[in-house]
């Protein structure tokens, strides 16, 4: 017999929920991140957002960087938020974490890509000026 860690009846109630509220509470992150960078309305901070040495120290560039990102944050939350669904309805093994990894690494992948990218291009636009 073998042990099969991603069988339906070895995912606890407590691991469906854990994983479950993480993935909405990034994905709802990344949302509200992407909603108030694109209006201008988040602050520069050392919690969330693009926080690289050009973001913190000048204030333009923030507030570009997020606007410019805010596309690719979007997605990612809702790339994650689109994972909760066949998470919980599929049965167990690798059908029900194959979405999770899938939306997992393209979402991460959109951020750090996306991050690197947006920052690059405000630092363009805003020295070129």
């Amino acid at each position: 017999m073998t042990n099969n860690t991603l069988a339906p009846e070895s995912i606890d109630p407590v691991s469906l929920i854990v994983i479950t509220l993480s993935l909405l509470g990034l994905g709802s992150l990344l949302i509200t991140i992407a909603v108030r960078g694109h209006r201008g309305r988040l602050r520069s901070n050392h919690a969330c957002g693009v926080r690289t040495r050009a973001t913190l120290t000048d204030s333009a560039v923030w507030y570009r960087v997020h606007r410019l990102v805010a596309p690719w944050f979007g997605c990612a939350g809702v790339l994650l938020l689109a994972a909760v669904p066949p998470f919980l309805l599929l049965p167990g093994g690798l059908t029900r974490a194959v979405p999770v990894y899938i939306a997992f690494a393209v979402s991460m992948t959109l951020v750090i890509v996306g991050g690197i990218r947006c920052q690059r291009r405000a630092l363009r636009e805003l020295h070129t000026d």
